[in-house]
């Protein structure tokens, strides 16, 4: 493989050990040298907060009808915030090499923009995915390239016990964990999501209802289980409008993507999932302030098109996203939280 082994982490986030922080004592902004707010005593004893794809398949899970709001908060330490109060991570995300669990907060617009569907998803496993890790292949502006291999194992791996690694090894697959009821506070309405085994967490039961407003203060709470009780943060951002809903990609050429700018919490994440066209599992990803654009460069372009793409009639998966994000360091890994309004949007068309 020609990327480097470093990991790309969006913003870096810096592990400790224990239950701790990803990262320091000062929120980490887009650059991950300085953030929105920067809150001197941010942790308990159970959990000292840090820096921070998504995602766990929708088909055939129970939408959480059977989690109540009687439940209420489990009992969690809380936690000092400091004098600079709510800190919410703006785009810090956990590194892929330690990335065992990820809950989101999603409002989702749908492609003709008619329908908004809202969802609270999550999982944890006892070891990060070897198939989840990519690798920076390149970079411009605001953009990445990222790209991972196809493992082969020779022999095989024990398909029941083991998985292949981005090494080329056999190595354990990973086993879901559970972090016990998860309650999310700051919602238009109170949720608690149980552990649904192999599914992971998965609620919808909004009833068509926006599932936050802009600005909100949101917290999830995790009460505990197979990994330590622990609680992350995001805030409500506004609903994200796309500009256009046709693009064409062709050698030599940039492209530029642009969606309507909003005051308020968050930045902007847009990803172009290749994966099903290319020869290796490859996208690009784009994270930016909330300006009302970001521009693939030709150079990006190109190094996208070395990758064997090939004509298709499936339109490419073209996501634009506003966010806030925070994560932190539990049991066996890093754990994040990610509120988000996400617009999947157009077509893009490759022009070979």
């Amino acid at each position: 493989m020609q990327a480097p082994r470093a990991l790309f982490v969006g913003l870096t986030a810096v592990l400790a050990s224990g239950v701790s922080g990803c990262g320091s004592d000062a929120n980490p902004g887009q650059d991950g040298t300085e953030g929105k707010d920067a809150a001197d005593e941010r942790g308990t004893d159970t959990a000292d907060f840090g820096t921070d794809p998504f995602g766990v398949a929708d088909a055939g899970l129970d939408s959480g009808s059977d989690a109540t709001a009687d439940a209420g908060p489990p009992d969690v330490p809380a936690i000092d915030y400091g004098p600079d109060g709510w800190a919410a991570f703006y785009g810090g995300r956990c590194p892929l090499d330690s990335w065992v669990g990820s809950f989101e907060m999603k409002r989702l617009l749908n492609y003709d923009g008619t329908e908004v569907q809202a969802q609270v998803r999550g999982w944890i496993f006892s070891i990060p995915q070897p198939q989840a890790v990519f690798f920076p292949a390149a970079q411009d502006g605001a953009c990445t390239v990222m790209e991972s291999e196809n493992p082969e194992c020779d022999p095989g791996c024990n398909t029941t016990s083991e998985t292949c690694s981005i090494d080329d090894e056999c190595v354990p697959a990973p086993e879901p964990l559970s972090a016990g009821d998860v309650v999310l506070s700051g919602l238009t309405i109170p949720v608690t999501a149980p552990h649904k085994g192999a599914s992971g967490y998965f609620f919808t039961e909004f009833d068509g209802a926006e599932p936050f407003a802009a600005g909100a203060d949101i917290e999830l709470a995790a009460k505990g289980g197979d990994v330590p009780a622990f609680k992350l943060q995001g805030e409500g951002v506004a609903p994200i409008e796309p500009v256009g809903d046709y693009w064409t990609i062709s050698k030599g050429q940039p492209v530029t993507f642009e969606w309507k700018p909003a005051d308020g919490p968050g930045l902007i994440l847009a990803k172009i999932d290749f994966s099903q066209h290319a020869d290796l599992p490859v996208y690009v990803e784009c994270v930016t302030e909330d300006v009302g654009s970001v521009t693939v460069s030709a150079a990006l372009v190109d190094k996208v098109l070395s990758y064997g793409l090939k004509p298709s009639t499936a339109a490419i998966k073209l996501e634009i996203r506003r966010f806030t994000t925070d994560s932190a360091l539990v049991g066996p890994g890093c754990i994040d939280f990610m509120v988000s309004s996400v617009a999947l949007t157009g077509k893009i068309e490759l022009v070979l």
